[in-house]
């Protein structure tokens, strides 16, 4: 499966109750990127991308245990390091800016190979996009 995950430069995936992922230009990527995929979310994620995605999107609590080989899941504020041999791919969108975070994503990518890296005009700064697989 792929994961895919917004972060901060300190690898914080929230700061307060707030999401990493609050850029409409990134979210409209990520559904065009998917499109004819399963993308896999909990609520939390589904409520910021459901107006969308009633056709693919799948709101799933287990989203991570449900999910298969070619599936897609974006996550926001669930740890994945218990999935990683599910894992086959992650992107990161990284903000390029340092946030008081409080969930952090905890996992190896210095283990895996960075398959690409690029930046992406976001609606209020560049993002930077990297891919890295296993």
């Amino acid at each position: 499966m792929t994961v895919i995950v917004c972060l901060d430069d300190k690898d914080g995936m929230m700061f307060g109750t707030r999401r990493q992922s609050q850029d409409g230009v990134l979210r409209d990527r990520i559904l065009n990127d998917n499109m004819g995929k399963k993308l896999y979310m909990n609520e939390y994620s589904y409520k910021m991308f459901s107006q969308n995605t009633e056709n693919y999107a799948i709101c799933d609590e287990n989203f991570l245990d449900t999910a298969q080989t070619g599936d897609v899941c974006f996550v926001e504020n669930v740890d994945i390091l218990p999935y990683e041999s599910k894992i086959n791919k992650i992107i990161i969108y990284r903000w390029n800016r340092a946030y008081p975070a409080t969930v952090y994503f905890k996992f190896p990518c210095g283990e895996w190979k960075l398959e690409g890296t690029s930046e992406i005009g976001g609606s209020s700064h560049d993002i930077t996009e990297q891919i890295y697989i296993r």
